[in-house]
């Protein structure tokens, strides 16, 4: 188990957990749901994840080129779908200027 957590683990996009806690009040709109339980749902899972790195001692997130190139086409797409959910303009420059 633990060498499946580490694998996982580096599939783990911070950028994009905390992409969608910074859209909670438009994304939870669009996703019929309380910003609340979505801010909750998140919080949650952001803090399952640091447990993760804290107890079993996994660093999480890309380690390897092949794996920043999947976090930023991950990136990429959860811009994209917000973008098309919200119905309003990001600013292209703030995506990349990441990268």
């Amino acid at each position: 188990m633990y060498s499946d957590l580490k694998l996982l683990g580096t599939y783990v996009s911070w950028e994009n957990i905390n992409m969608l806690l910074e859209m909670s009040s438009q994304t939870a709109k669009r996703a019929n749901m309380s910003e609340e339980k979505l801010k909750k749902a998140l919080t949650k899972s952001l803090d399952d994840l640091k447990a993760v790195e804290t107890k079993l001692e996994i660093k999480l997130g890309p380690k390897s080129v092949s794996e920043r190139k999947h976090e930023f086409l991950g990136v990429f797409r959860v811009t994209m779908y917000l973008f098309f959910l919200i119905g309003q303009q990001f600013v292209v420059g703030t995506f990349l200027s990441f990268y």
